[in-house]
């Protein structure tokens, strides 16, 4: 299971980054799914925080192809619309369910 943040801006193991309460983005869901797989016996493969452009989400998704992942769960980012990158990067590369 290949969990990588898109959420750029976020904060590493649930920690806030950026200045002002309101730039503060917590990144809570990707250690928080790493240990849901490890308590269910899967192994979760932490590939870090993905810059919300369309160069880093690519190579955090092939280095999880490259990986031999059998899923891949992307939290964060840009949810629709023109600035969501990651659909079409998904589907570019394989079946895309969501």
């Amino acid at each position: 299971l290949a969990l990588p943040d898109s959420a750029g801006d976020s904060g590493a193991g649930g920690s806030p980054t950026g200045s002002g309460a309101a730039a503060r983005i917590y990144d809570s869901n990707r250690p928080a799914l790493l240990a849901a797989a490890a308590a269910e016996g899967g192994v979760g493969i932490d590939f870090g925080i993905a810059r919300d452009d369309a160069a880093s989400l690519a190579a955090k998704l092939d280095e999880a192809l490259l990986r031999g992942c059998d899923a891949l769960v992307c939290t964060g980012g840009v949810s629709m619309g023109e600035r969501d990158l990651l659909g079409a990067l998904l589907a570019a590369r394989g079946t895309l369910h969501f």
